[in-house]
């Protein structure tokens, strides 16, 4: 067996398993799913995304009910496996989205001077970013960038700044 046969078939497997998982959020087999997530191995590339996902699941669930008590043990489940998904991830576009998950779970606790704080910090860390491509539009054309984007994408990296190619 050569070695990379081995490595496409886990690919495989995991990504059965991500996409058996999303099925079952969609049944609404909240339990279920994440059951299914489970299987993903933590030095997987999908293990990000697989914690994401349970994470949303909670959140899912803690919509779902109408007991206070119930809400609030399911959101906190969600803060508590954010911050292992923040401690894990150091950039990508899960990172940001996390960040502000964890900002309206917050809100949705009450929690308001964590919330704030939490804002307030995404707020200070994408602010140099957001400032870089608003001076974008000042000296571009932007039908004329848009025109050459839809047809050349080495004028992307031209424009953009590295930090936000990714996204």
């Amino acid at each position: 067996e050569i070695e990379g046969d081995t490595d496409d078939v886990e690919r495989l497997r995991e990504l059965s398993i991500m996409n058996r998982a999303r099925i079952l959020v969609e049944e609404g087999e909240l339990a279920k799913s994440m059951d299914v997530y489970q299987n993903i191995s933590r030095s997987s590339p999908l293990f990000d995304d697989a914690l994401y996902e349970i994470i949303w699941s909670y959140v899912r669930e803690a919509a779902k009910t109408n007991d206070r008590k119930e809400r609030g043990a399911r959101f906190d489940k969600a803060l508590r496996a954010l911050e292992i998904l923040l401690l894990a991830v150091d950039s990508g576009e899960i990172r940001p989205e996390a960040k502000l998950l964890f900002g309206n779970i917050l809100v949705r606790l009450k929690r308001y001077e964590g919330a704030e704080s939490t804002f307030e910090a995404i707020a200070k860390e994408y602010d140099p970013l957001r400032v870089k491509v608003l001076e974008l539009s000042k000296d571009v054309d932007l039908r004329k960038y848009f025109e050459q984007v839809r047809g050349e994408n080495d004028f992307i990296e031209q424009i953009v700044p590295p930090e936000a190619l990714h996204w």
